[in-house]
């Protein structure tokens, strides 16, 4: 990869000592080009194993509790706060294994906890009106059975959130008041003050977050400014205020919010949420932004760095170092995708301002929701952990909320998260032709199947089976039970599956539905007779059925999510999903497939025979499958691709988030104009005529006519 040394943007001006610290932020931006030309750079991180549940909780406050992570030198450290007020830690091992059950209880409060590692023992703060703190030794014995009260000011805390930082001989935490302003304080190892029982104030704002650089720490928060801005203040190890009331780190248009700040390689990166860019979705509202920042405070990258877009917000993206590069992580909303809501990624950047991902690299891509990311690194190991619902309500049936985590590998690359996408040809041969049908309802559908062109099936977010009769879409049947996800048809023979496992067969007169919900969602179904179903679950889940009974589970050998199902025959069945898994049935056992290109989410999966499967995924991931091996080609997008189908002529139609729709012709893949920036959930062909479907109960027509040639015709 070719790199370009990056032009400094100093943005506010400075004398003496300040143009020092100017050309010692130039040569950090510097470090890691120490000569212009072609580097190799180091694989980006890999996900060992799957995510692993950490805490748990009885309601849905923990989705505010959001987790912190701290590093001893050999395992994490992971704090959070539970509903009921309780805040809990627990060490994890580098290899992402639990240590201490259902977590250490290291006291109550209000507010949402942070942690840091001393030197000999963990320090966990929080706030119950004032700040509390405990401390927790590297063998998990709790020092501080009563929790230490830090501040005695009188000045109530805002809940969250809290950050803490440590120079070798004490921590500065910093915290938001009630009145909105940005205070800190010094505090030894035994949990005492240094500054006085309150502290002292350095900022107006919100969200504060603070590192250490080896001299000075640095503080970063989002206050009122240019609408909401990033804004930083320097304070030296003996209490002094280096920059006044703060300074200006991102004042562009538009809100940047919930920033956070992470040292290495002789300078600081901040990274946001910011406002601009996202897509048409009600949540995925902006980008996930960042700068460098000199250790003096000049702010190097003007205009920021973006680094992912969409980004659900307003929401934390935070950042850590991993002793070469900087890692950014962040969470996206991929609703109405029918397995996915919100997700977990992440993105490097190296010193010099580069990105060295080209897509984000999937951390956590699973069912339902996955909130407020934190990442923290040591040994040569990421660990990511975030609070969720969906998961812990599938495991238990009940209300539950918990904690979830990922331990991601720098220097075991077994699969590259990406391929670099590729510009495609400008025209595509023939004409495009989609038109916009009239729906039967105004509710996401999430799977389409034509027999051929005048009988035409879809379901979705609604309870109905929607059939298309060669002249209009209609409602054909309603109770199929709640959210129906996945669709296989032939004439007067279609299933239909979706939440909590319903299971709906049409006879061409009918609809008899299984008996209740079994509480196993499935997302795709596919069978091979009538008598003879298969589906795919969250959680690496697999059933058969011998039509609406004989209900029976398959073990897979995975726990990540299953997302589609395709099959020639009964033993001859694939299933693909969540980091890069492919899966072969049998007819008797699933077994994983080898030589998969890529981690990133699988999301659809057709084909014409065993030797000819084409897969589709996060990022504008493209496989195909000659019945030897696996490749990747380039796409030109993206966009998340959640449906896949071919067309008489032998051309491949993809489809995805943002309207995107490409086809495959005579080796290229192509875009195609959809007409619409919503997001497309299903892709099907019967007879000359292309179907998708998606979001709002949007439903796309491409009619074709197919020559002798291979030529089309509108």
């Amino acid at each position: 990869m070719t790199l370009t040394l990056p032009v400094m943007h100093p943005s506010r001006a400075e004398s003496g000592a300040g143009r020092v610290a100017a050309l010692t932020a130039m040569a950090f931006g510097a470090l890691a080009l120490t000569c212009l030309g072609t580097l190799t750079l180091a694989a980006p991180p890999v996900p060992l194993g799957d995510n692993f549940q950490i805490g748990s909780d009885t309601g849905p406050d923990a989705l505010g509790g959001r987790p912190a992570i701290a590093f001893d030198g050999t395992n994490f450290f992971v704090v959070w706060r539970e509903s009921s007020g309780a805040i809990l830690g627990a060490r994890v091992s580098a290899d992402g294994v639990p240590l201490d059950g259902a977590g250490i209880v290291l006291g109550s409060g209000t507010g949402t906890p942070s942690t840091a590692f001393g030197g000999s023992d963990f320090l966990t703060v929080w706030s119950n009106g004032e700040i509390y703190g405990s401390r927790v030794t590297p063998a998990g014995v709790l020092l501080d059975e009563s929790p230490i009260q830090i501040t005695t000011s009188g000045n109530s805390v805002k809940v969250r959130p809290i950050s803490l930082a440590f120079d070798g001989t004490n921590y500065l935490i910093a915290w938001r008041t009630i009145l909105d302003q940005i205070f800190v304080a010094r505090v030894s190892t035994a949990g005492v003050i240094v500054d006085g029982p309150a502290g002292f104030q350095i900022g107006q704002g919100f969200y504060p977050w603070v590192a250490f650089d080896g001299t000075n720490y640095m503080v970063i928060w989002h206050g009122h400014g240019n609408g909401l801005d990033i804004f930083g203040n320097r304070i030296a190890t003996d209490g002094t205020i280096l920059d006044g009331t703060g300074f200006a780190i991102s004042s562009a248009e538009e809100d940047q919010d919930h920033a956070s700040v992470a040292f290495g390689s002789g300078g600081y990166f901040v990274a946001w949420h910011d406002t601009r860019g996202g897509d048409a979705g009600i949540y995925n509202d902006g980008s996930a932004r960042g700068t460098r920042v000199s250790v003096g405070g000049v702010v190097l990258d003007n205009p920021a760095i973006e680094i992912a877009e969409p980004v659900r917000g307003p929401g934390p993206v935070n950042v850590t170092f991993d002793g070469e590069d900087f890692f950014v992580v962040w969470q996206e909303d991929l609703s109405p995708a029918k397995h996915r809501a919100v997700d977990v990624y992440g993105r490097r950047v190296s010193p010099a301002g580069v990105l060295l991902d080209a897509q984000g690299v999937p951390i956590s891509t699973a069912f339902f929701h996955q909130w407020g990311p934190r990442t923290g690194f040591g040994g040569d190991r990421h660990f990511v952990a975030w609070s969720e619902g969906g998961r812990c309500e599938f495991i238990t049936y009940s209300n539950q909320a918990c904690v979830w985590g990922q331990v991601l590998s720098t220097n075991t690359p077994s699969k590259p998260a990406s391929v670099e996408p590729s510009s495609p040809a400008s025209v595509a041969r023939g004409p495009v032709d989609w038109t916009v049908e009239s729906s039967p309802t105004n509710q996401p559908l999430y799977a389409v199947w034509a027999t051929s062109d005048t009988d035409v099936y879809a379901v979705g977010e609604e309870t109905s089976l929607f059939h298309f009769d060669g002249t209009a879409w209609n409602t054909l049947a309603t109770g199929l039970g709640q959210r129906m996800f996945g669709l296989w048809a032939a004439p007067d023979d279609v299933w239909a599956v979706g939440w909590c496992g319903y299971l709906n067969h049409y006879d061409g007169a009918s609809v008899t539905n299984s008996p209740d919900c079994h509480g196993d969602t499935a997302f795709e179904v596919w069978a091979a007779d009538p008598s003879d179903i298969l589906t795919v679950a969250p959680l690496g889940g697999s059933f058969r059925y011998n039509g609406l009974a004989g209900l029976g589970g398959i073990p897979t050998g995975v726990s990540v999510g299953l997302w589609d199902i395709w099959g020639t025959g009964p033993s001859e069945v694939y299933a693909v999903g969540a980091f890069g898994t492919v899966l072969q049935y049998t007819g008797t056992d699933w077994a994983s497939m080898a030589g998969i290109p890529t981690v990133q989410s699988l999301n659809a999966i057709w084909g014409t025979t065993t030797d000819d499967l084409w897969v589709v995924g996060d990022f504008g991931t493209i496989l195909h499958f000659d019945g030897a091996t696996w490749e990747q080609q380039p796409s030109g997008t993206t966009q998340h691709l959640l449906g896949v189908w071919g067309a008489d002529d032998g051309s491949i139609y993809a489809v995805g988030t943002a309207g995107t729709i490409l086809r495959r012709f005579e080796g290229a893949w192509l875009p195609e104009n959809s007409g619409t920036e919503l997001t497309l959930l299903g892709v099907s062909r019967g007879g000359s005529t292309m179907w998708a479907v998606g979001d709002g109960g949007l439903i796309l027509r491409k009619k074709a006519l197919i020559f002798a040639d291979g030529f089309e015709s509108g």
